[in-house]
């Protein structure tokens, strides 16, 4: 297969035939690498408590919790686009995402 063979996709990862004869070489499934992941997250969580001067039992409580997820902000991709006839095809071309900051508040009585 070549370049403008009859079928033939020429693309910057080679040229493909987009109706391979039976028995033709092709791409394996899930061949090659895609882009990589980095995140780090962190929860942070405290607890504020109130006792019954009478016994020594609970009697009220506070959680206050901050999560953050994708702490440096870091840019990770999705899947490679890996349809032949698109103009994106083994390119990245969305985006996962940015960091998200959740702050909550529980109160138990």
């Amino acid at each position: 297969m070549k370049a403008g063979d009859p079928g033939a996709v020429d693309t910057p990862h080679g040229v493909f035939h987009l109706t391979p004869a039976p028995g033709a070489p092709v791409i394996p499934r899930n061949f090659g690498l895609g882009p990589t992941l980095f995140t780090v997250d962190v929860t942070a969580t405290k607890m504020f408590a109130a006792y019954n001067g009478l016994t020594p039992s609970l009697y009220r409580r506070a959680t206050v919790a901050v999560s953050v997820t994708n702490l440096l902000n870091h840019s990770n991709y999705a899947s490679f686009n890996g349809v032949l006839t698109s103009p994106f095809f083994g390119t990245a071309n969305r985006a996962l995402n940015k960091r998200r900051i959740t702050l909550s508040l529980r109160y138990d009585f």
